[in-house]
């Protein structure tokens, strides 16, 4: 009888205990994990946000018909310089491309700024923002 007791007071302090402990393992892989998960986090915010005030400028300056050139583009983006800049051929010239990319550990995420073609006085004018590549971009390597 005397195991039958030792074995019920066993599975009794086991669940009285509450929970098992984790493991250090298991606690590090936890910590690195959500220690990517912030920093993708931060650099798909900063995107978003790029995004975000570029759109707004684009809807400004239709608004008060103003043209959004590569110095206000610089502003925004904070005079950063763009990582890739590709010019495609247009039926008027050439459109221009600048390519930032946004860095996380896991990921890159692209803004494209397309430019069009310039007129004979006047700067290129931004004509959209997207936060892809297009295709046209890529077949001209």
């Amino acid at each position: 009888m005397s195991t039958k007791s030792s074995s019920s007071d066993a599975a009794a302090g086991g669940a009285a205990g509450g929970k098992k402990p984790k493991s250090m393992v298991v606690k590090v892989i936890i910590g690195v994990l959500l220690a990517v998960m912030l920093v993708e986090l931060v650099a798909h915010l900063r995107l978003l946000n790029a995004h975000r005030q570029l759109m707004a400028e684009v809807q400004r300056s239709e608004n008060e018909n103003q043209l959004v050139t590569r110095a206000v583009v610089d502003r925004i983006l904070g005079n950063r310089t763009p990582d890739e800049s590709k010019s495609v051929k247009a039926a008027a010239g050439d459109e221009r491309y600048d390519i930032y990319y946004f860095w996380g550990l896991l990921k890159e995420r692209p803004l494209c700024v397309h430019y069009g073609v310039a007129g004979m006085k006047s700067e290129p004018e931004l004509v959209e923002v997207i936060t892809h590549i297009p295709d046209e971009v890529l077949a001209a390597n």
